[in-house]
């Protein structure tokens, strides 16, 4: 014979369950306040400690001359570095070596899926000229996860 009733016992339950969220939020947030208890004053800061004794000045150092380096690249506009990367973008698409191409700075960062392809490193041999041009001088090929599959001077 099977019962057809309404379940008090469940209702019961979900009612104490209420109650007892209500009961924690209520007194766990409404005592406290910031981590100081609602009753409790705030304390005043203490008096101010002035150091009687300073430190002796430092002495003036000359800076070092530093060597000469190599003249860094042209500074070319960051509207041709990107040029230049969609023209990579496309030989890899023709290709069908997909990858897309990131300025980073003077790098460029070549996110595919066939960086391991044999055919990869020629097609970025085909477009070295034209990067080189742009003003970047590092090319790294990354797997999408991000990791480095191999990275080079241009």
């Amino acid at each position: 014979m099977a019962r057809g009733g309404f379940p008090i016992s469940a209702v019961l339950v979900g009612l104490g369950v209420a109650a007892a969220i209500a009961l924690v939020f209520g007194l766990g947030f409404g005592a406290r306040r910031g981590g100081k208890e609602a009753g409790a004053p705030e304390a005043l800061p203490g008096p101010i400690e002035v150091a009687s004794e300073r430190p002796p000045p430092r002495a003036a150092v000359a800076p070092l001359a530093l060597p000469v380096a190599a003249p860094a690249p042209p500074s070319t506009a960051p509207a041709e570095r990107r040029a230049a990367a969609v023209a990579l973008e496309d030989t890899l698409r023709r290709q069908r070596l997909w990858g897309r191409a990131e300025v980073v700075g003077d790098r460029l960062d070549v996110r595919s899926g066939s960086c391991s392809d044999q055919a990869m490193r020629p097609a970025i041999d085909d477009a070295r000229t034209a990067l080189r041009g742009a003003g970047l001088t590092r090319l790294r090929c990354l797997e999408q996860s991000g990791a480095v599959v191999f990275e080079r001077d241009l």
